[in-house]
């Protein structure tokens, strides 16, 4: 059980160090903890359960490995991978929490699964989804970074599609849909069939690659940001 928001320090110069968790690390932080890299190769192995209850931010600045039949659960608050890190394993996050895949390259194969409204955010470095099943209820957010969705992947379900920073990019060969669309900045694109069924808003940034947006909801084009349409998109308006 990790409690108390203390940071706790991994590596040594010129060393390899690892964290090998094969039973259920508990981290019940309500502060902002960090486990930091001090030097060398560090990484921490998930085989078993990582479990998150504390509703602060905890940030893993190691390479985060979540093997299978590993499992990431983020109950409340918030997890944030910023060192990259190769995942067969599951991540799961409910109300209340945001699982953040941040700096680093992340390569990602097993299912990731939101309920309620559990925000899955792609905050930086790059990500790409090669396998598993994708189903978010709540949000998928891109803040950041570089996030690829593809072929290998199951998409069930999106939630709510959120990009304000960053590329989020939709290949998986499926006809995909999302309740919601907020476009802030940075750019959405690739080569699926994407169709939202509620509102719209785009504030800023770019639709780009041959795929194609259709937008049932009412579309809200606000501020005077730039809004960009390349690339061969195609968008398809049949609302106001």
């Amino acid at each position: 059980t990790w409690s108390g928001n203390g940071q706790l320090t991994m590596g040594t110069n010129l060393f390899t160090t690892t964290l090998n968790n094969s039973g259920t690390f508990q981290d019940q932080n309500t502060g902002s903890p960090t486990i930091a890299n001090q030097g060398g190769t560090t990484s921490f192995v998930n085989t078993g359960t990582y479990q998150k209850t504390g509703a602060g931010t905890t940030t893993i600045n190691p390479l985060f490995n979540n093997q299978a039949p590993g499992t990431v659960a983020v109950q409340t608050g918030t997890l944030t991978l910023n060192g990259g890190g190769t995942s067969t394993g599951t991540f799961t996050v409910g109300t209340g929490g945001t699982v953040g895949f941040g700096g680093g390259t992340h390569t990602l194969s097993g299912d990731i699964t939101g309920t309620g409204t559990g925000v899955v955010q792609f905050g930086g470095g790059t990500v790409a989804l090669t396998g598993g099943t994708y189903n978010v209820a709540g949000t998928t957010r891109a803040s950041g970074g570089t996030t690829t969705i593809t072929s290998g992947v199951t998409v069930a379900s999106l939630g709510a599609l959120d990009v304000a920073v960053g590329t989020l990019t939709l290949t998986s060969g499926q006809a995909l849909s999302a309740p919601t669309l907020s476009l802030t900045s940075g750019t959405l694109g690739g080569t699926d069939t994407l169709t939202v069924a509620g509102a719209s808003t785009w504030s800023a940034g770019t639709m780009t690659g041959t795929g194609t947006t259709t937008l049932n909801g009412p579309l809200t084009l606000s501020t005077g940001g730039n809004k960009t349409l390349a690339g061969g998109r195609t968008l398809t308006l049949t609302d106001t």
